[in-house]
């Protein structure tokens, strides 16, 4: 093993530890102070995903956020195991089904506060300050209906990102086409559904990946985003054809110093220039 001294800490301060191709571990020896010395070893394992939660997990996560009551969190689980959002398994526990996955995903793509607990949450508050006398009925309806109305019409507007996942998600094994490049976040490959419209979609994590339309999409293996690491595509678009490098994960989530993006203006562009 190896053994060496270590300078003094600063404030967020990193310190990179090396280790040799001989040794299984490094042991660094530090000296503070009246303190003598410190071993520190470094091992590599593997973390694994947590496993599903049980009823009683679910429930106990549900009373911490607010939402339902004793008489109506039995109800809640029960209408998710009878819509196949979930399905029980041995143990008791909860395990998401494919729909219930698909439709956790198009909801956060679209508006993630009807997914998450914070609006069920308010909500039940607002009840039980009318049972105490400290809110107004009618005026909590009003506030209710008002913010829902608002999330209803976006929702509607932006409907098409969760037919987008439905279509990738159920669309047939022979439909979606052998892996085209790989994803930067997992490392698995991504299915090139060609549609309309062209999209890359991720079986893993059930995340869908719009591409550019009016153009041919094709693969540039090996080549990487220096941004976030997901393989690169090529795109090329216009007569006479022009080829640009195409990112899907930075393509669907652009910076705006980057400027426009090539394929959704420059359709446009090049007709008029015709």
């Amino acid at each position: 093993e190896l053994e060496q001294k270590l300078p003094e800490f600063k404030k967020d301060e990193v310190i990179a530890f090396s280790q040799s191709a001989s040794s299984a571990s490094t042991r660094v020896a530090m000296t503070y102070g009246s303190i003598t010395r410190a071993t520190l070893g470094i091992k590599e394992k593997r973390t694994t995903c947590p496993t599903y939660l049980t009823e009683s997990e679910l429930i106990t996560k549900m009373e911490k956020h607010g939402i339902g009551t004793d008489a109506s969190i039995p109800t809640h689980i029960e209408n998710i195991l009878k819509r196949n959002y979930s399905e029980l398994v041995p143990g008791r526990k909860l395990q998401p089904t494919k729909l219930g996955l698909v439709l956790a995903q198009g909801y956060h793509a679209i508006d993630a506060t009807l997914v998450l607990p914070q609006v069920r949450a308010d909500i039940e508050s607002e009840c039980n300050k009318i049972a105490k006398g400290l809110a107004d009925k009618d005026a909590v309806i009003k506030k209710a209906l008002a913010i829902f109305a608002q999330k209803f019409a976006f929702f509607t507007q932006n409907v098409s990102k969760m037919d987008l996942l439905f279509s990738s998600s159920f669309t047939q094994l022979q439909d979606i086409g052998k892996p085209f490049t790989r994803c930067g976040l997992t490392r698995r490959y991504l299915q090139f559904i060609t549609g309309p419209p062209p999209r890359l979609y991720n079986k893993t994590t059930e995340v869908v990946y719009p591409l550019p339309t009016g153009g041919d999409v094709k693969q540039w293996t090996g080549r990487k985003c220096p941004v976030c690491d997901f393989e690169l595509c090529l795109y090329s678009v216009g007569q006479p054809a022009r080829t640009f490098p195409l990112c899907p994960y930075c393509f669907n989530n652009p910076k705006k110093e980057w400027g426009d993006i090539p394929g959704d203006e420059g359709d446009g562009d090049d007709d008029d220039e015709k």
